[in-house]
Parts: C-alpha cells; sequence; structure tokens
C-alpha cells in the first residue's frame, strides 16, 4: 500500500463512473485525514456495527446483545492495529463523509469502507481506494462480504482481482469469544 496521502480526496479519472466523469480531481469541500481515536472513534464503531448488523450473514439471527459485544471486541481491535483514514468536510471538520479500515502488506486488505448515505455513488469510496494505490487492476483482499448481492457484485465487477478473504475476522470473532 503506498503512503498515506493526507489532503483532498482525488478520484482518478479512470476510475469514475461514466455519469460522474466530470466530478474526477479532487472533491471539492472534502478532507482525506488521518484516523483521531479522541474524535472519530464513535462514527465509525457506530456506522460499521449498524451496517454489519443490517448486512453481514454470518450475524443474521444472533442475539444482539451477543452480536455488540462480539463486534465490538472486533471493531476495538482492528481500529487499535489497522490502518483507518476518515473523509470529513473542510469546513467542518467534525462532519463526517465516510471512512475506510485497512492492513497492508504484499496485498493490501481492506476491512471496511463506509460512505454515508447522502455521499454515496459520487465516487469516495473509490478515491479512498485510489489512495491506497487500489483500482480495477490490482490485486487486494477484503474481509467484509457486502450485502444485498447486488452491492456484492457491484464490487466484483469494479474490482475483479479482489478476492473475500474473511479468515481475519474469524480468528477475531473467536478470539472475542475466548475474552468472555
Amino acid at each position: 500500500i503506498g503512503p498515506y496521502h493526507p489532503g483532498h480526496l482525488v478520484i482518478p479519472e479512470s476510475e469514475m463512473k461514466e455519469e460522474s466523469k466530470d466530478l474526477s480531481g479532487p472533491i471539492p469541500g472534502t478532507l482525506y485525514t488521518r484516523f483521531d481515536p479522541q474524535r472519530h472513534t464513535g462514527f465509525v464503531m457506530k456506522n460499521w456495527l449498524v451496517s454489519w448488523s443490517d448486512g453481514e450473514k454470518d450475524t443474521k439471527g444472533m442475539p444482539p446483545a451477543r452480536f455488540f459485544r462480539t463486534y465490538r471486541f472486533v471493531l476495538e481491535r482492528l481500529l487499535r492495529t489497522a490502518n483507518v483514514a476518515m473523509v470529513v468536510d473542510e469546513a467542518n471538520p467534525d462532519s463526517y463523509i465516510g471512512f475506510m479500515c485497512w492492513s497492508g502488506g504484499d496485498v493490501p486488505t481492506l476491512h471496511y469502507v463506509y460512505v454515508k448515505h447522502g455521499y454515496r455513488g459520487i465516487g469516495f469510496m473509490t478515491g479512498m481506494l485510489a489512495e491506497l494505490g487500489v483500482t480495477g487492476e490490482t490485486d487486494f483482499k477484503f474481509t467484509f462480504m457486502p450485502v444485498p448481492r447486488k452491492k456484492a457484485e457491484g464490487l466484483r465487477s469494479r474490482f475483479p482481482k479482489a478476492t473475500h478473504a474473511p479468515e481475519l475476522l474469524t480468528t477475531l470473532v473467536k478470539e472475542s469469544e475466548t475474552e468472555e
């Protein structure tokens, strides 16, 4: 994974959807910034946990108390050990647009990427992945499986070299159970 580049989030034209080509380049009013645990943890935890509870097939039917205890442990561990970056409103840095969590290595591993509903479809996810050097031609792993199926198929069509690798999450879930 390339170096971390704070500043305006840039969406490469080559990665833009055809209907959004006029938005290539820096996105005005947005900043790509480092994760600050003091300021950003609440936003990241809330949105990640809600997204997971709504979507991951492995969490369906899990009692809510167990789900939140287990996945809170997983997220706290990832936030301490992985890389996290935020996209914020430049005029109001306390107004969050999205975040990305990943680990480095020969092949980058994306743990999660989240963009608020009102900002989806513009290219924020693509811009965050581009910051890591991930394009449609890049090998990378992802530990989550987006649902519904349409989202998963969209991810696979835009990033055909991506590989689902849930092993890290499975390991962290097992560790959380031994902590109980």
